[in-house]
């Protein structure tokens, strides 16, 4: 656990320093969550690859009959396998506890999730359970290994080449796949094209998305969050400009009237500094989610946050 915490640190820590001044927009609520397990629409977990149903029973099998001889490692894999299996399936209540209104329920969104640890913890005690001896009459089989891992291996690849088959499409619709995905262009050629340039950036800026998700909240008015983001980042950047310097953002833009009225399209949350004109705005304005309203001046202006 210790190990666990200190290689997670950089996650726990920012969520906690980000949680403690702000109120944050939260996900969105999977109204259906109860649906997205491993027993219901997302079953299809449980059979890829292929050999992974054999492998759940032979390892459950073997904890029914020989789990008091495991090593206490062993034990904790096999028994963390069993815990996450059950969070991703409807074994757990999903339905009646997202009913009841609980927080951390409707915060999970996909309980298929779990099932991500769980394969991990499933392969680990596989592996210690060979390592301590309990699968020994397995070796009348190690002259197959090589045909079920090529077996497995060829599985994914099918797998792979089915997915990866819309990439040879003429349109973008698998890139373009929700209403709050927008595309800076109908060229779909120069949008796949922008996947293999060394220019990281260029993909980034051709295919956007709207993630209201954690923005600090500084409305008590309800209003679609996705669609604020829109209007005050996705469709507003286009006239700044940003650069990242000494471990500060810097946003500068031109004003052809004096003392006008902009949103700029950064986040303020509560630890954040920002420097507008040289001068350091302690109580800025703010639209719901927290961009800085700012009278610029006729002219360059230039916006420095900092956290």
């Amino acid at each position: 656990m210790a190990i666990f915490l200190l290689l997670t640190t950089n996650v726990w820590y920012s969520l906690g320093t980000i949680y403690s001044g702000n109120q944050l927009v939260q996900p969105f609520i999977n109204r259906g969550i109860y649906n997205q397990t491993i027993t219901s629409s997302s079953w299809y977990w449980l059979i890829n690859p292929f050999i992974l149903p054999i492998i759940i029973l032979l390892v459950l099998l073997l904890s029914f009959k020989k789990f008091k001889n495991f090593s206490p490692l062993n034990k904790f894999f096999t028994l963390s396998f069993v815990f996450f299996t059950i969070l991703s399936s409807n074994l757990f209540p999903w339905k009646f506890l997202y009913e009841m209104d609980f927080v951390m329920v409707q915060t999970v969104q996909f309980p298929f999730r779990f099932f991500v640890p769980a394969t991990i913890c499933l392969l680990s005690g596989l592996a210690l359970s060979i390592s301590e001896g309990q699968l020994v009459w397995l070796k009348k089989y190690q002259k197959l290994a090589p045909v079920v891992i090529g077996l497995c291996i060829s599985h994914s690849l099918i797998l792979y080449t089915v997915t990866l088959s819309d990439w040879d499409k003429e349109d973008a619709s698998f890139i373009n796949s929700g209403k709050h995905v927008f595309l800076a262009t109908d060229d779909f050629q120069q949008i796949k094209a922008s996947f293999y340039s060394d220019d990281l950036s260029l993909s980034l800026a051709l295919v956007e998305k709207s993630t209201p998700d954690y923005l600090p909240l500084y409305s008590t008015e309800k209003k679609n969050n996705y669609d604020l983001y829109e209007e005050y980042i996705l469709f507003n950047e286009k006239h700044f400009s940003k650069q990242v310097k000494d471990g500060q953002l810097i946003v500068q833009w031109t004003s052809e009237t004096d003392d006008e009225e902009v949103i700029v399209p950064v986040i303020k949350y509560q630890q954040t500094k920002l420097i507008f004109n040289d001068q350091e705005l302690t109580a800025a304005r703010l639209t719901e989610i927290g961009n800085p309203i700012v009278n610029s001046q006729l002219g360059e202006n230039t916006l420095i946050l900092s956290y």
